[in-house]
């Protein structure tokens, strides 16, 4: 009997990229294609109910920790165990014989500095990391999330095995023309222009907005003139401040527009209809914007740091996420160079498929 975790899928903080949406797509891709082969799939009732479950179809497959409590499975399979809220809420109550757990990243590990100065959370942190340590096997999904867990936590190779990542297919290139794109985007973000940059980002310090602004602010000033820098994010009103603070300073007040959080439906338009896709993050275990957007034919720049070479495999592609003139340099390129263009819609995603958007 095999057990897959869904905790991920409930987030509170994160419930809606990232992470979750990774799970989902795996636990949708098990019910259209192996249904047969995991028995049990699990919620945990002390967390909050999300409607997404109901969407997976799973009938009476899905249990709650609840009601399997006690049982014995040969396989549990635990997803993202650095997100939950408590330590104690994190096991499933049932009795194991082998247990896999996937491994995102170790981002918080790598960056103590940033992210475990509070002694409770670094306590819980190195709690779960016992988790990865001990478990029967590792997955993830990229080498280099793999590459880490082995040289920092002493993890053998032979128990990591890396899956890689997809999309769903709604990110997939426009059917719609460019006109009808903006036309349904400035219902849904009031004051977006055509030829935009787009920027898929968080407010998380490693996510590097502050360096896509400052970028964006070196451009030449005729280049500024005819785009605009569209930053996807989830803000809250002092996160928003803080941003448009630095848009001042930078004089690119004008020029830079906030989204906030949009649905999927509004992020698939965005990469569908933008100029250009930057993806300026110090740190991912996979960057999954940097796939969703050359899955919607969008040209893409990104950092050539830890997974990200693996997704954007060209060189050329890639700049320093922590030199504001090398982002700019490709920004620039990405927007006035013809023949540097063509390079972008040419390199294919991890799985060799050549996407490309024929409207530009």
């Amino acid at each position: 009997m095999i057990a897959f975790d869904l905790q991920a899928m409930q987030s509170v903080a994160n419930g809606e990229r990232g992470i979750a949406r990774y799970v989902t797509e795996i636990a949708k891709a098990l019910v259209d294609r192996h249904l047969d082969e995991v028995d049990l799939f699990l919620w945990n009732d002390l967390l909050p109910y999300p409607p997404r479950l109901d969407e997976l179809r799973l009938g009476d497959r899905l249990r709650s920790f609840s009601e399997v409590r006690g049982r014995s499975v040969d396989v549990l399979h635990i997803n993202s165990p650095f997100e939950l809220a408590n330590v104690v809420d994190l096991m499933p109550p049932i009795r194991a014989r082998r247990v896999v757990v996937t491994c995102y990243d170790l981002i918080p590990f790598q960056f103590s500095e940033r992210y475990l100065t509070d002694g409770w959370a670094s306590r819980k942190y190195q709690n779960r990391l016992g988790l990865l340590i001990t478990a029967d096997a590792i997955v993830t999904d990229s080498q280099s999330a793999a590459d880490d867990v082995s040289a920092l936590l002493g993890v053998r190779p032979d128990r990591l095995t890396v899956l890689g990542a997809g999309v769903s297919e709604q990110f997939r290139p426009p059917e719609l023309s460019l006109v009808d794109r903006m036309r349904m985007l400035r219902a849904t973000i009031p004051g977006i222009r055509p030829r935009f940059v787009l920027v898929p980002s968080a407010v998380d310090w490693r996510k590097n907005t502050e360096g896509a602004i400052e970028a964006f602010a070196l451009l030449p000033v005729d280049l500024r003139k005819h785009h605009q820098l569209v930053v996807a994010c989830k803000l809250d009103n002092d996160q928003r401040a803080r941003f448009e603070a630095l848009c001042h300073r930078q004089g690119v007040s004008d020029q830079v527009l906030f989204t906030g959080f949009v649905p999927d439906e509004t992020l698939v338009l965005l990469y569908q209809s933008a100029e250009l896709v930057v993806f300026p993050t110090f740190y991912e275990g996979f960057g999954l914007p940097v796939l969703e957007a050359r899955k919607c034919g969008a040209r893409v720049v990104c950092s050539q740091t830890s997974s990200l070479p693996e997704v954007l495999t060209d060189e050329r592609a890639w700049f320093n996420p922590y030199r504001v003139d090398e982002i700019a340099e490709s920004m620039q390129r990405g927007l006035s160079d013809a023949s540097f263009a063509a390079i972008l819609d040419a390199i294919p995603d991890p799985a060799g498929e050549l996407v490309r958007r024929d409207d530009r």
